[in-house]
């Protein structure tokens, strides 16, 4: 496992690539009492975010509702 800076340099070099990590939409997909589920938009990609601090769960996404383009 690697450093927890190395961990926060790689995350910073992987927003620097992705729009929506940017300037991206944030829209929540689905809240729990011990999760969270958001997707943040731009244009034609997107990137799910889940959040899980309890038992496993299972969640449906409404993911066809995300502002993608073609």
């Amino acid at each position: 496992m690697r450093p927890l800076f190395e961990q926060f340099q790689h995350l910073a070099r992987l927003r620097r690539q992705r729009d929506e990590w940017r300037h991206g939409a944030l829209q929540t997909l689905a809240v729990g009492a011990d999760h969270l589920v958001f997707a943040r938009c731009s244009g034609r990609a997107a990137t799910v975010v889940a959040l899980n601090r309890g038992p496993a769960v299972q969640v449906a996404l409404p993911l066809q509702h995300l502002p993608l383009g073609p």
